[in-house]
């Protein structure tokens, strides 16, 4: 399959093609994004520039992990416009790109997790 963020080379290389410690943290990834999205969701609804600033920062560095270093650069794009108090139209902008590209993510790391040996 070709996946339009996931980069499962850099992922099993970062994992040292250990391909047992690849499925542990594909699960784990899987487990954790919705969770850290969802706040960073709410944070967005409730307009809380250092809620949005803070949780954008937290999640940016987990995409370097899976190899997706264009959604890496958007998380910094929502951190960047929280921190400069940026109307919150653009903040929303870049919200709704990325909750369509991490669904996008989920589906890919649960295809490439089905298709781990």
């Amino acid at each position: 399959m070709i996946y339009k963020y996931l980069n499962s080379e850099s992922l099993e290389q970062q994992m040292f093609s250990d391909l047992t410690i690849v499925k542990q943290f594909v699960a784990l990834y899987i487990q954790q994004t919705p969770i850290d999205f969802a706040l960073l969701s709410e944070a967005v609804d409730s307009g809380d520039y250092e809620k949005i600033r803070s949780q954008a920062h937290h999640i940016k560095p987990t995409m370097v992990y899976i190899g997706a270093l264009s959604l890496k650069e958007h998380f910094q794009e929502m951190e960047t416009l929280a921190k400069d108090r940026a109307p919150m139209e653009n903040i929303q902008q870049e919200y709704i790109f990325l909750k369509t590209a991490i669904a996008r993510l989920m589906e890919e790391l649960t295809s490439y997790e089905k298709s781990l040996p």
